[in-house]
């Protein structure tokens, strides 16, 4: 019990997701009910649910029939007889269910998965930096086909393998504008109404997803609803993605710590990054790159260093894309010219 409230706690924060297909995305698609649909040794598999059910028959007839099935279909397929002496099949071959083989078998298959099916891959790889968990899954590896250690480290191994984030990486370059329509169906979804996520309006037909992560809710998402696009701002580890440090005035900074230079140098959003309402195509970013003292501080007042909050102040368009070179400023004036520049330079940014 005092797992699954913790579970529940990392979850809220934004640190975890626990995986099931009631949950909000990217739990769901990960959940093996969920219709992610893979070819396997040749065989054609309706949902990962479906392999996993199919093992424990023999018959290779039958065994196909429910790899074709959707997830809650196959889940009405399971069976415990395999239990009896902890023999699982495929294509034929007895396999023991504790055998090393049997993981081998698994982990092929998931792999499939996630090389052949888009939508299970892009939300593997949308749980980055986060721990996974199937608090509803079984614990006794006797008891169930895959438990949720298994289940979880799997998709980990997935997930965090160099090969795959690089694959993910160029695909995602080779299908920007695809990807931006596919990202905008995908966040009109109900999911991101709904913890970690929240929608904002910005105004001018824009809008928001945030997601809450560390303790803050950081700006994931803009939905431009009179394009039907959306563009990722800031990406699963806390950095913002559609600039360059080529678009920082290093010189209003050149005097900061070499610390919080380096904040800026890695374009980390982790301390609160927050933008303002769209007004004459452009919106305003407060990028904050070091918090002020109080923020270390523990609940019994402990902690407070003399940090001085450092933010730096930029425009940016429709796409996210920087008007004009992010800043610290000395005078709340600077941002009137800076706003004025911005709106100068909407349509000429065609980087």
């Amino acid at each position: 019990m005092f797992r699954k409230i913790r579970i529940r706690w990392q979850v809220w924060q934004g640190k975890a997701i626990d995986i099931w297909s009631k949950s909000p995305y990217p739990a769901n698609v990960l959940s093996n009910l969920y219709g992610n649909s893979f070819c396997y040794d040749g065989v054609e598999c309706g949902s990962m649910e479906g392999f996993l059910q199919s093992l424990k028959y023999k018959d290779i007839v039958e065994q196909r029939h429910i790899c074709r099935l959707s997830g809650k279909e196959a889940k009405r397929m399971t069976t415990a007889v395999w239990q009896e002496d902890q023999t699982v099949w495929w294509e034929g071959q007895a396999i023991d269910r504790q055998s090393k083989m049997f993981l081998r078998l698994v982990r092929a298959a998931y792999k499939s998965m996630f090389e052949q099916n888009m939508n299970f891959r892009t939300a593997l790889m949308n749980t980055r930096g986060k721990a996974l968990y199937h608090s509803q899954g079984e614990q006794d590896s006797h008891k169930t086909i895959l438990t949720e250690k298994e289940f979880c480290g799997i998709l980990t191994e997935l997930r965090d393998n160099e090969k795959n984030i690089i694959m993910e990486f160029n695909n995602m370059e080779n299908c920007t504008e695809l990807g931006n329509k596919a990202l905008y169906q995908k966040l009109l979804s109900s999911d991101y109404e709904e913890r970690p996520y929240q929608k904002e309006d910005l105004g001018e037909g824009m809008s928001l997803v945030l997601e809450l992560r560390d303790s803050y809710w950081k700006p994931r998402y803009l939905m431009d609803n009179e394009t039907g696009m959306a563009y990722e701002f800031m990406d699963g580890r806390n950095t913002l993605v559609t600039f360059t440090t080529d678009d920082i005035a290093w010189e209003t900074i050149e005097r900061l710590s070499k610390d919080i230079q380096n904040q800026a140098r890695r374009l980390n959003g982790y301390y609160p990054t927050i933008i303002c309402k769209y007004q004459n195509g452009v919106a305003e970013v407060r990028w904050q790159i070091n918090p002020d003292g109080r923020y270390y501080m523990d609940s019994d007042g402990y902690g407070m260093t003399d940090d001085e909050e450092e933010t730096l102040y930029g425009f940016v368009d429709r796409k996210g894309k920087p008007l004009v070179k992010f800043r610290r400023v000395k005078n709340f004036s600077e941002l009137d010219v800076m706003e004025q520049e911005a709106i100068e330079n909407v349509g000429n940014n065609c980087r």
